[in-house]
């Protein structure tokens, strides 16, 4: 008997606000609001998430990281850094070697933390919804049959609501 693709769940956290005194253009981290939304989200996945093991990838940018690092922490998950998780460049070439690497793992929940363009991008090829997501949101997919259904969107503002 296969494995049972209805509880396969991906989600897709973009990466907390992060500090700009040395520019936009910089491999920077998260700024105090930032890490307060890391914190946050990290609670949050625990509690709902509290009894299923995951695997949490990364785009290689240090927001990104610092993003999930309070969760591998919480959850003794250790950060797999994937460069087809970062902004720019061929983004639907990327989107497309992420999605058929990941639909070949056997891990149930997948947490990956990526970019403000890296995850409108696509949530629209895998569902066809326009979701702009707020610095610090998440979105939960799951893999139905070879068709990706959105769960659940997680704005920042609805997250700080939670704690």
């Amino acid at each position: 008997m296969g494995r049972n693709l209805n509880k396969k769940i991906l989600v897709l956290i973009r990466h907390g606000h992060r500090g700009k005194k040395d520019g936009s253009n910089t491999d920077n981290g998260l700024s105090k609001v930032g890490i307060e939304q890391a914190t946050a989200l990290s609670k949050y996945f625990c509690s709902k998430y509290a009894k299923k093991s995951m695997i949490i990838l990364s785009s290689p940018k240090r927001r990104c990281i610092e993003t999930v690092e309070p969760l591998s922490k919480l959850n003794k998950a250790k950060i797999k850094i994937m460069d087809d998780l970062d902004e720019g460049g061929l983004l639907e070439e990327k989107i497309s070697r992420f999605f058929q690497w990941w639909r070949g793992q056997p891990d149930e929940l997948t947490v990956i933390c990526s970019h403000g363009d890296w995850i409108p991008t696509a949530v629209q090829i895998w569902t066809g919804a326009h979701i702009a997501l707020s610095k610090g949101g998440c979105i939960e997919l799951s893999l139905n049959q070879d068709k990706m259904i959105i769960e659940h969107v997680l704005q920042n503002a609805d997250l700080n609501a939670l704690s």
